[in-house]
C-alpha cells in the first residue's frame, strides 16, 4: 500500500520551515550563475524568444515551488548595463491562489515585466514604499 501525502495545509506548514532563505541570497547565488557559461546556458534557454538577439539582451531565470511557496529568480543582462538580478518570492499562499498561479505563471510575466520595464518597475517600488 503506498501512502498517501499529508493535505495541502499540513505540506505549507513543512514548506514554511524550509523555505526561509532570504531573497537577497538567492539574487547573489543567481548573479553568480549568471558569470558561469554552463550554468547561464541552462537558465536561459527558455527565454529565448524567436528572432530576439542574445547580444541585445539577456535574460536568464529559474523558478521553484512548495506547496503555498511559488518563487522566480530572474537576470537580465543588456551590454554597456550593469546586469539585474529580481526576485520574486510568494509564501504563506492559500491552497486555491497557489494552485491558480502554478497553472497561469502570473509571477513569471510579473518578474518579467519588472525586470524589463524600467517604468513598470519604478510603478511597483513606489507602490511598496
Amino acid at each position: 500500500m503506498t501512502p498517501a501525502l499529508p493535505d495541502f495545509a499540513r505540506q505549507a506548514a513543512l514548506a514554511e520551515t524550509v523555505t526561509r532563505v532570504e531573497p537577497g541570497v538567492l539574487r547573489r547565488v543567481l548573479a553568480g550563475l549568471r558569470k558561469d557559461a554552463v550554468a547561464s546556458r541552462h537558465l536561459e534557454w527558455p527565454m529565448r524568444q524567436p528572432g530576439a538577439d542574445p547580444a541585445e539582451l539577456r535574460i536568464g531565470t529559474k523558478g521553484g515551488a512548495l506547496p503555498g511557496v511559488i518563487s522566480e529568480a530572474m537576470y537580465t543582462a543588456r551590454p554597456g548595463e550593469r546586469p539585474r538580478e529580481t526576485v520574486l518570492v510568494l509564501h504563506r499562499l492559500p491552497e486555491a491562489t497557489w494552485y491558480s498561479g502554478m497553472r497561469g505563471y502570473a509571477h513569471q510575466r510579473f518578474i518579467l515585466k519588472l525586470a524589463t520595464e524600467p517604468a513598470f518597475f519604478a510603478k511597483v517600488r513606489a507602490a511598496l514604499k
